[in-house]
């Protein structure tokens, strides 16, 4: 049986943070390649390390964009980068997947991933438009205190 890609959803757009690990590489591959409803007409990544699309073995694909730099432990830095990306505004999925604190102890490890991810979710706030419809975080215990409590913050 033969498979067929569905065109894009217009309007659809798709926002990956860390997409240059081991999880965001692959939700980059699997957006890139969802078959069906809904397929998005933009994904962007998001990586502190560099990243092209022929080092990252990422299919050749006019939706995918790639933005280095974006240091989730510098607060000011990573929104000013987030609100330079064309269209931010129309962004209606975002998918979590950094992971900082490599090699710390665990009070260290949970400190820098509690901080990227308010950093990551308050630029959000600001420069995603009405049109978000998705937020998921792919991650352990040792960030979802912070996340709750921006949760809370908003209800």
């Amino acid at each position: 049986m033969a498979s067929t890609t569905s065109a894009p959803t217009p309007g659809l757009t798709a926002l990956v943070f860390g997409a240059s690990g081991v999880t965001g590489h692959a939700l980059l591959k699997a957006l890139l390649a969802h078959q069906g409803s809904p397929s998005f007409a933009r994904v962007i990544g998001l990586t502190n390390r560099p990243l092209s699309s022929a080092i990252a073995q990422l299919p050749k694909d006019q939706r995918l964009e790639l933005y280095s730099g974006c240091d989730l432990l510098d607060r000011e830095k990573s929104l000013l980068q987030l609100q330079h990306i064309p269209g931010i505004g129309d962004v209606t999925h975002v998918y979590y997947a950094a992971y900082g604190g490599h090699g710390s102890d665990f009070k260290e490890l949970r400190r820098v991933n509690e901080e990227m991810l308010t950093n990551a979710i308050g630029g959000v706030e600001v420069v995603c438009g009405e049109g978000l419809r998705f937020v998921t975080l792919n991650t352990g215990g040792k960030v979802c205190s912070a996340l709750s409590r921006r949760l809370r913050m908003r209800g």
